[in-house]
């Protein structure tokens, strides 16, 4: 099995630092399982197949799926943190 890697954009990677040290865990073992098989998750947004959203450790997550780098993109985590 192929695993994506994973990539955070500034703001996604800001809001992933001020999550608890629980959610930040929770988050991190749910995006490793994403980036394994990342259209098995979430939903396409605005009708784009590489476009999703998911719930992961209860924070609404957007993401982009790169299929020719191999790599799934974090745009946007929203929390109650």
């Amino acid at each position: 099995m192929i695993t994506h890697r994973v990539a955070y954009t500034d703001m996604a990677f800001d809001a992933l630092k001020k999550m608890s040290q629980d959610r930040r865990t929770r988050f991190k073992r749910e995006i490793t399982e994403v980036a394994a098989t990342p259209y098995a998750f979430g939903n396409p947004v605005d009708g784009l197949r590489d476009k999703r959203r998911a719930v992961l450790a209860g924070a609404v997550t957007d993401y982009w799926i790169s299929g020719s780098v191999l790599t799934v993109t974090v745009v946007s985590i929203v929390h109650t943190d």
